[in-house]
C-alpha cells in the first residue's frame, strides 16, 4: 500500500510510523516482522517520509522476529531503505515507490 496506493496522505503514513515505533517490540512475532516491513515501505515512498522512517527506524534499533528453523534474518530498516533508494535513483527514479509503480501488477507477473 504505501509503495502503490498514493491516496493516502502522508500525514496518515507518519502516524503508522509513530504506532510501529511505540508498539513493534511487544507485537507478537509476525506483527514484528511485518511492522519492520511496513517502515521499510514507508520509508521508500517519498523524500519526506524517508526522513521520518529513517529517523524512527534508527530509534527502534535491531528487531528480533524469530523465523524458526530456517536461515532466513530480519533486516535492519535502515540500511535496507538507503539500499534501495540508493538501488532506485541509480535507475533514474525519483523514489522507489515510481520504480515499483512502474512495474505490472503482481497479478498480471504471475
Amino acid at each position: 500500500m504505501a509503495l502503490r496506493d498514493l491516496s493516502c496522505g502522508d500525514a496518515w503514513m507518519e502516524q503508522q510510523v509513530a504506532t510501529i515505533e511505540k508498539q513493534i517490540h511487544s507485537a507478537p512475532n509476525a506483527e514484528r516482522a511485518a511492522m519492520n516491513s511496513d517502515l521499510i515501505a514507508i520509508g521508500c515512498r517519498n523524500p519526506a517520509l524517508r526522513v521520518v522512517a529513517t529517523a524512527a527506524a534508527q530509534r527502534i534499533g535491531p528487531v528480533e522476529v524469530d523465523h524458526g528453523d530456517t536461515s532466513c534474518e530480519t533486516v535492519a530498516a535502515a540500511p535496507r531503505m538507503a539500499k534501495t533508494w540508493e538501488h532506485s535513483l541509480a535507475k533514474g527514479f525519483a523514489s522507489p515507490a515510481a520504480h515499483e509503480q512502474s512495474r505490472e501488477s503482481m497479478r498480471t507477473r504471475c
